[in-house]
C-alpha cells in the first residue's frame, strides 16, 4: 500500500519539488484566475483558455515549468548538503519552506499589486507613474510592505516548528538521514538537461497557440524560464528571440524586430507592422504673434486625478464641485477632452509643451505667455521638478514666482519626502495665491498656473476638510469590496480641491479682478475607481482614466470634437486672446480625426489607441489584436483588413504611433518631403 510518509522519508528531494510546484501551482492559479479571469470568456479580454485542448497545454506549460525551475533550485541545495555532509531530509526541507516561502511572497506582491491595477502593469508604466523612478513607485503599494512583514514572521514561525520536528525525527532515526556521498553530477545533468530540452519544446508549442500563451506569460516561472530561452536564442541581440511574441522575422538583423523605430520611406517594414510607413508633411505650425492678451489675469488651475464627470457627482445628496459647477453654467464645457497616457508627469508636459515627443520643436506655453507679456507664476501642491516637469517645460527660468512643495517641504501633508510624495495641502496653496494676488497689484498682466494635488491617491490626509460629511477610507481598507467607501472619500477630495477654487473666486471678487480674469480649469488625468476593476490611472484605456475636464469662465461655443492635451495650448492662446473663431485650436485640429492614447510608453508600448467622436480603436501589442469598443470584441489585424474603414482608421493609428516613435527617436527634428517638422500632435 502506497504510503505518502514512506515515499517522503524515502525521496525527500523529489517529495519538495513535487510539494514546492503543488503550492505554488494551487496558489497562483487561483490568484490568476481571479484577476484576470482566464478561463471564461470576459469583456474586453482578449483571450481566454476555454477549449479542452487549451487548458491541458497551460496545465501541462505551467506545472512543467515549476518542475523545472525549482529541480534547479534543488540541486543547489542538494549540493550544499553534500558537501557539508549533512543530512538530505533536513536540506531538502530547507528547501522546501524556503521556495515556498519566497515564491509566495513574490505571488502576494504581485497581485496585491494587480488588484489595484490592471494586467498591463509593468516595469515601464510603474516607472512612468513615479516619474522614471521604480522606487517611488513602490510607494504607491507600501501598505503591502506590512503583509509582508506578518506573512514572514509567521512562515519563519512554522519553519522553525517543522524544523524541529524533522531534526528530531532524524535524531531519533526516525527518518534516515539520507546518503550523503557523492554528488550524483553526471546524472541530475543528463536528466535536467532533458527536462530541459522537453520544456523547450513545450515552449515552442504553447506560443503558436494564442489563448494558452496569453495565459502562460502571467505564470511567473514561465516567464522567467521562457525569459533565458529567448536571451539564448536572440542571434542579433535585438531584444527579440525566437520564444518571443510577436515573432521576429528577422532572427538575424537587428534593425527589424517588433516595436523597432520604422524608418520611413526606406521601402523597410522594421517593426514588421502594416508595411513601411510615410511620414507626411505637419501643415501645422504655431503662430502666436497674433495673440494680443485681453484679460489681465490668467488662470490655469490643473487638478490632480480628476474625472470629468466631477461636474454631475454627489454624495449625500450633496453637489461635489459647486464652484467648478457654477464656473461651467457662467462659461463654457468642453466635453471631450483627453489625457494621452494618463501619467501625470506625460500630460503637464503635453498641455505645456503642445507635443509627445521628447523633441521640444516650438516654444513652451510658459515662454509664450512671457513673451506676449504676461509675468508667470507657479504655485503647485506637487514637485514640479518631480520627472524633470519643470525643466522639459521651461516652467522655471520663465516663472517670476515659483512656490511647489519641494520649496515649501516643510508644509508637507505627508513624511515621505521623495520628490513623487511631496504634497500641499489646498490652506497652503489658497495661501500663497492670496499672498501672490496681494504682492501683484499694479504689476502688469499675470499668469497663474496652480496645481491642486487633493484628489491624489490614496484621496486622504490628516486636515482635509470632510465637506461631503463622509468617513474617509484608510488605506489598509481599500479594495473592490469597498468599492463605494472609496469613491466617496475620492469625491470628498475633489470638493476640497473645488473649495480652493472656491475660495480664489471669492478673493478675485473681493479684489474686484473677476471680470479681468480668466480661469481654465482641467486635470493631469482621470481616476479609475474599480470601475473597470482596477483602480488608479495610466494602465488602461478608458474614460474613467483618460477622459478629463476642461471648463471655463469664457463664453464661447465649444469644440466638441476629440480634444487632447498637447491642443490645450493653443486652446488657452485663443481664450487668452478672445478668438472665438478659436483660430489656432482648429488649426491644430484639422486633418485630424482622433486624440492618440498610449499605455506604456511611446518607444515600448503596450497598447495604443485613438479616441475618435464615435468610437474607439485599441491595438494590443502583446497580442496583436485589435478591438473597436463599439463592437467589444478583439480581431486579429488580417480580419480587420477585410472592413475598408476599419482599416483605414487602423492604418492611422498604428502610422500615428510611428511616426512618434521615429520623431522620438531622433536627436534633432527630421526632415520632411515639404520642409522641417515643426510640430507633432
Amino acid at each position: 500500500m502506497f504510503s505518502f510518509y514512506t515515499f517522503i522519508r524515502n525521496h525527500p528531494w523529489l517529495s519538495a519539488i513535487i510539494g514546492v510546484t503543488t503550492a505554488v501551482q494551487v496558489i497562483e492559479l487561483i490568484l490568476m484566475n481571479r484577476k484576470f479571469g482566464l478561463f471564461t470568456p470576459s469583456f474586453l479580454q482578449p483571450y481566454s483558455i476555454d477549449t479542452f485542448l487549451d487548458r491541458v497545454l497551460f496545465f501541462i506549460a505551467t506545472v512543467y515549468s515549476d518542475l523545472l525551475l525549482f529541480g534547479a533550485i534543488s540541486i543547489f541545495f542538494m549540493l550544499i548538503a553534500v558537501l557539508l555532509r549533512k543530512s538530505q531530509i533536513v536540506f531538502a526541507y530547507h528547501f522546501f519552506f524556503i521556495a515556498v516561502t519566497i515564491s509566495l511572497l513574490a505571488v502576494i506582491a504581485k497581485y496585491k499589486v494587480l488588484s489595484y491595477m490592471s494586467d498591463t502593469i509593468n516595469f515601464t508604466i510603474a516607472k512612468n507613474i513615479a516619474g522614471g523612478s521604480i522606487l517611488s513607485a513602490m510607494s504607491y503599494v507600501a501598505d503591502e510592505a506590512a503583509i509582508m512583514l506578518i506573512f514572514l514572521f509567521m512562515a519563519l514561525i512554522l519553519y522553525w516548528v517543522g524544523y524541529k520536528i524533522v531534526q528530531g525525527k532524524v535524531q531519533r532515526g526516525v527518518c534516515p538521514e539520507g546518503a550523503n556521498g557523492t554528488f550524483p553530477f553526471k546524472r541530475i545533468v543528463y536528466s535536467y538537461g532533458g527536462l530541459f530540452i522537453g520544456f523547450v519544446f513545450v515552449v515552442a508549442i504553447t506560443i503558436r497557440y494564442d489563448n494558452v500563451r496569453y495565459g502562460v506569460v502571467k505564470k511567473n516561472s514561465y516567464a522567467l524560464l521562457t525569459e533565458v530561452l529567448d536571451s539564448a536564442s536572440d542571434f542579433d541581440q535585438d531584444g527579440y528571440g525566437y520564444f518571443s511574441f510577436p515573432e521576429d522575422l528577422a532572427m538575424f538583423d537587428a534593425a527589424i524586430h517588433p516595436g523597432a523605430v520604422d524608418i520611413p520611406g526606406n521601402d523597410v517594414d522594421e517593426d514588421m507592422l502594416l508595411g513601411d510607413f510615410k511620414l507626411q508633411n505637419v501643415d501645422y505650425e504655431l503662430d502666436y504673434s497674433d495673440v494680443v492678451p485681453v484679460f489681465d489675469y490668467v488662470f490655469l488651475i490643473i487638478l490632480e486625478s480628476t474625472r470629468a464627470d466631477l461636474l454631475e457627482a454627489k454624495v449625500n445628496n450633496q453637489i461635489v464641485s459647486p464652484n467648478l459647477l457654477r464656473i461651467s453654467q457662467q462659461g463654457t464645457v468642453f466635453p471631450n477632452v483627453y489625457s494621452h497616457t494618463g501619467f501625470t508627469a506625460a500630460s503637464l508636459k503635453a498641455m505645456f509643451n503642445g507635443e509627445l515627443t521628447s523633441s521640444q520643436h516650438q516654444l513652451s506655453l510658459f515662454e509664450i505667455l512671457k513673451k506676449i507679456g504676461y509675468e508667470v507664476n507657479i504655485i503647485s501642491g506637487q514637485a514640479e521638478s518631480f520627472a524633470n516637469i519643470s525643466q522639459e517645460t521651461n516652467m522655471r527660468t520663465t516663472a517670476a514666482y515659483f512656490f511647489d512643495a519641494e520649496t515649501n517641504i516643510e508644509e508637507r501633508v505627508y513624511a515621505n519626502t521623495s520628490l513623487g510624495s511631496l504634497r500641499l495641502s489646498e490652506e497652503v496653496v489658497v495661501r500663497a495665491i492670496n499672498s501672490q494676488l496681494d504682492t501683484l497689484k499694479g504689476r502688469g498682466k499675470q499668469f497663474f498656473y496652480i496645481n491642486l494635488q487633493a484628489a491624489h491617491f490614496p484621496y486622504h490626509y490628516e486636515g482635509m476638510k470632510n465637506l461631503l460629511n463622509i468617513a474617509p477610507i484608510p488605506r489598509s481598507q481599500i479594495s473592490l469590496t469597498n468599492k463605494t467607501w472609496l469613491e466617496d472619500t475620492y469625491w470628498n477630495a475633489v470638493a476640497a480641491a473645488d473649495d480652493a477654487l472656491g475660495q480664489l473666486l471669492s478673493r478675485l471678487h473681493m479684489l474686484g479682478i473677476y471680470d479681468r480674469s480668466l480661469i481654465v480649469v482641467t486635470a493631469d488625468h482621470g481616476e479609475s475607481l474599480f470601475d473597470d476593476g482596477v483602480l488608479g490611472h495610466g494602465h488602461k484605456i478608458n474614460d474613467q482614466q483618460l477622459k478629463v475636464p476642461l471648463v471655463t469662465n469664457a463664453k464661447i461655443e465649444p469644440i466638441t470634437k476629440p480634444i487632447g492635451q498637447t491642443d490645450i495650448r493653443e486652446l488657452l492662446l485663443d481664450l487668452i486672446g478672445q478668438d472665438t473663431d478659436m483660430t489656432l485650436t482648429n488649426l491644430k485640429l484639422a486633418g485630424r480625426r482622433a486624440v492618440f492614447h498610449v499605455i506604456g510608453g511611446i518607444s515600448s508600448p503596450i497598447q495604443i489607441s485613438h479616441t475618435h467622436s464615435d468610437d474607439r480603436l485599441v491595438f494590443d501589442f502583446r497580442t496583436r489584436k485589435v478591438m473597436f469598443e463599439s463592437t467589444g470584441r478583439w480581431q486579429l489585424i488580417g480580419d480587420v483588413a477585410e472592413q475598408p474603414r476599419e482599416f483605414e482608421m487602423l492604418r492611422e493609428l498604428v502610422f500615428e504611433w510611428e511616426k512618434l516613435n521615429y520623431i522620438n527617436s531622433t536627436e534633432q527634428p527630421p526632415e520632411l518631403p515639404e520642409g522641417r517638422l515643426v510640430h507633432s500632435h
